[in-house]
């Protein structure tokens, strides 16, 4: 475990891009008749010269006559499951360079829809950090500079202004304290997540409940779900143990207990589209009734990919809607924030001007 650790600081592991690149161009090199070793030797320079040990040990292990699946695993580079997966398969079935350009092409589609998420909620991260700045900037400099001067006049103040003068005497003098709060909350929070099934899955249930959240999550997660099991099948892994891979492979507590059950229900007889009927919350009506179809006519190869391409369309709607949403409804708190903000000034020197006038 030691050893392991220790190469995995010290070499970079690949990036998800990467990992396409070594997929996309590890499939083209074979195609070649290149053999397996040759061709991870060939790619020993293309990714940086503090990884060239790693990928020599990787050739090393295959010249031995390791699997490639296994090689992969105790690889440092960190190469992800889907691409072991692909190994696994393709050797098994004699079509590695067609396992190896269909994870290439989920790792790209995969990081595609990752980088959409990011781009979608980096703007709203924006706003909310300037909303942030600028009230703390008025709280913390503004109105403990201008309120000891406007209370030393005996001016009756308006709630708004006192509300902020409490505010800002309780974050000045007690900051850290928040702070603190915050951090612990968010440390149990982190620490209950990861460490506990039954908070984790309490969790995501609630996330998937929230009305355009809960879309976006179901509709990226189904797409997920579909894009493994489309490249697994065409890659010749049989249905059921495609299914079963998918499920250790998801991060949501509640699909993958429902993937395990219906891997055991097929294992018994049952048709997959039967089991996901069972769970409407996680798996909508169109689901059940696009699997049963592919099971009834044996075209569940096609189904797949129309699937998950179906789902990251409706990924990328509610993605747009909840841009939509969001921004205004960012926009018209940081006005109400800020505008309540600037009436706690001006409205007690408006008082100090009609009481000096009269």
């Amino acid at each position: 475990m030691n050893t392991k650790l220790f190469q995995k600081l010290k070499y970079s592991q690949l990036s998800k891009k990467e990992q396409g690149i070594f997929a996309e161009r590890l499939s083209l090199l074979l195609g070649a008749s290149l053999s397996l070793p040759e061709s991870v030797a060939v790619m020993r320079n293309s990714f940086g010269r503090g990884r060239r040990p790693a990928f020599a040990d990787l050739e090393a292990s295959l010249d031995a006559g390791t699997s490639f699946e296994l090689s992969l695993t105790a690889s440092p580079l960190g190469f992800s499951r889907t691409l072991i997966l692909s190994a696994r398969i393709g050797e098994r079935s004699g079509t590695l360079a067609e396992s190896l350009s269909a994870a290439a092409g989920r790792i790209e589609r995969s990081r595609a829809v990752k980088s959409s998420l990011v781009s979608a909620a980096t703007y709203p991260a924006i706003i909310f950090l300037a909303s942030a700045g600028i009230i703390a900037f008025l709280v913390f400099f503004i109105i403990p500079k201008i309120m000891p001067t406007i209370q030393s006049l005996r001016v009756p103040l308006p709630p708004v202004t006192v509300f902020f003068i409490s505010m800002s005497h309780f974050l000045a003098s007690g900051w850290y304290k928040v702070l603190a709060a915050a951090t612990l909350a968010a440390l149990a929070l982190f620490f209950m997540y990861t460490r506990f099934l039954w908070s984790r899955s309490a969790i995501q249930r609630f996330m998937l409940s929230l009305p355009l959240v809960g879309r976006i999550i179901r509709a990226h997660l189904l797409s997920e779900l579909f894009d493994t099991l489309s490249t697994l099948v065409s890659a010749g892994c049989p249905f059921v143990e495609a299914v079963s891979e998918s499920s250790a492979s998801t991060g949501f507590v509640e699909y993958r207990r429902a993937l395990k059950r219906a891997v055991k229900e097929m294992q018994a007889g049952s048709n997959f589209s039967a089991t996901v009927r069972r769970s409407p919350r996680l798996f909508p009506g169109f689901v059940a009734d696009s699997i049963a179809i592919g099971e009834r006519t044996g075209n569940m190869e096609n189904i797949l990919p129309h699937m998950s391409r179906y789902y990251a369309r409706e990924q990328e709607t509610a993605l747009a809607a909840f841009s939509k949403l969001i921004e205004p409804a960012l926009m018209v708190s940081v006005g109400c924030i800020v505008g309540a903000a600037a009436l706690s000034i001006v409205l007690p020197i408006y008082e100090i001007s009609q009481h000096l006038s009269g």
